[in-house]
């Protein structure tokens, strides 16, 4: 299994300067090019005084509430971290490649940092080590 983390965009498309409609054609551009990949997406939301994530699947969604005194850094983490676990349990199962899809930037650049990521962030970064060696 290979994993990438994808940051190719962060700098050149700034929220002030790209309207939604651009950021939609960037996304379905990019799909494009994993058309065989089984699509994942993650959210991490605030409902009823609690924070809430979400794993999106083509059949499937699956949530899990959180303490409402998580940040919300530390809960989109979590939201990434459980599509991680997700893609490793139901590797040879389902699919073989999955594309996961997320807006969160901090915790993606965190987990793409190597020399001093946040304790979540290593939780992620030996799941996809963990990944990786299934293959």
């Amino acid at each position: 299994m290979y994993i990438d983390i994808n940051l190719d965009n962060k700098s050149i498309y700034k929220k002030e300067n790209t309207s939604p409609n651009m950021y939609r054609n960037i996304f379905l551009d990019k799909i494009q090019k994993y058309y065989n990949y089984k699509h994942i997406y993650n959210g991490a939301f605030k409902m009823e005084n609690s924070l809430r994530i979400a794993i999106v699947r083509e059949i499937s969604t699956t949530s899990y509430k959180l303490s409402p005194e998580f940040y919300i850094y530390t809960t989109e983490a979590l939201a990434l971290y459980e599509a991680v676990k997700y893609t490793i349990k139901n590797k040879e199962i389902t699919h073989k490649n999955y594309l996961i899809l997320s807006d969160y930037l901090s915790s993606l650049i965190y987990i793409h940092n190597s020399t001093n990521p946040t304790n979540v962030s290593k939780l992620i970064q030996e799941k996809i080590y963990e990944a990786g060696k299934k293959k």
